[in-house]
Order: C-alpha cells, then sequence, then structure tokens
C-alpha cells in the first residue's frame, strides 16, 4: 500500500474547488480516505498544523513543493485567500464542516452507486461494442440522481469518458 501526506486542510481545499467547479455529490466527497485498495490517507483527519508540529516535535525534515505557492493556480488561491476568509469572517470551524460534508456526500454517492449497480443491468442494454440502448420507459421512472448517474455508465459503457 501507498499512504499519502494529504490531510484536513487538503480535504477542505479540495471540496472547495470542487463547489466552486460546480462539482455533484461524488466531487464533493473530497478526497477519499482509501483509491483501489491500495491508496490510503491516513493523515485526512489531522490538520497541516498538527502534521508541522509533530515534525518539529520529533526533528523532522519536511518536502514542499514549490508550486504550493503559486498564485495562479485554484487550489493555492483557495488555500491561501478563500479558506482565510471564509474562516475568519464566517465560520473559524470551517475545515470540519467541509470534511463533514465530503463525509456525508460519500455516504450518499455510495448508496447511489448502490442503486445504479442494481439499474444498470435492468436498464442499459448493449448494442454493439460502441454503443447501448437506454429503456427511456423505465428510466423516466427513476429518480433524476440515478437518472444523472445511469446516463453517465451508459457512456462509460459505449466507450466513452464522463466526468463526474
Amino acid at each position: 500500500k501507498i499512504a499519502t501526506g494529504h490531510t484536513a486542510d487538503d480535504q477542505a481545499e479540495t471540496v472547495l474547488m470542487r463547489l466552486v467547479r460546480g462539482s455533484g455529490p461524488d466531487g464533493l466527497s473530497g478526497i477519499r480516505p482509501v483509491r483501489d485498495g491500495w491508496i490510503i490517507r491516513p493523515l485526512l483527519n489531522v490538520t497541516r498544523e498538527e502534521v508541522t508540529a509533530y515534525q518539529a516535535t520529533h526533528k523532522l525534515s519536511a518536502r514542499f513543493d514549490a508550486t504550493n505557492t503559486e498564485q495562479d493556480m485554484l487550489r493555492n488561491k483557495i488555500r491561501h485567500h478563500l479558506l482565510p476568509l471564509l474562516q475568519d469572517e464566517y465560520n473559524p470551524k470551517i475545515q470540519g464542516a467541509l470534511s463533514r460534508l465530503a463525509d456525508v456526500m460519500r455516504v450518499e454517492s455510495s448508496y447511489l452507486d448502490r442503486e445504479l449497480e442494481a439499474l444498470t443491468t435492468q436498464l442499459i442494454h448493449p448494442v454493439n461494442r460502441d454503443a447501448v440502448r437506454i429503456d427511456l420507459t423505465s428510466w423516466q421512472t427513476i429518480p433524476v440522481a440515478l437518472r444523472r448517474r445511469l446516463i453517465r455508465q451508459a457512456v462509460q459503457e459505449a466507450g466513452g469518458r464522463s466526468t463526474r
């Protein structure tokens, strides 16, 4: 397994970045604690400040990515401007609020994915290697949240790319 150093700060930045870009539940799920079963993120509930304090206490050196200071990147604008503004002017515990939002969205997104699995075999029918047919009569009876996911699934099954 590979463990990354993503922190609660990274999670808050990711959720805000995706919110600004107009993401749905999947994007607002933020950084997943485990990806593909072998990438783990054990520090997602630890702040960057806590990691820095731990490093100092234990005299550990850190690596810094020079691009983290570039002000033209969206993540850095969020890190250096938007998050501090939200924290100072609106909610001193904004990181925790964004982390909870990511947790809620992750659970709800997971539920929708499970519901989608059951519907996929009923409503998406392969025509050939590059095409599928959707049972529109049944499709119209399902909730909009599942319709959107079903369309993305159909595009992927037909060999296309679909962003979440």
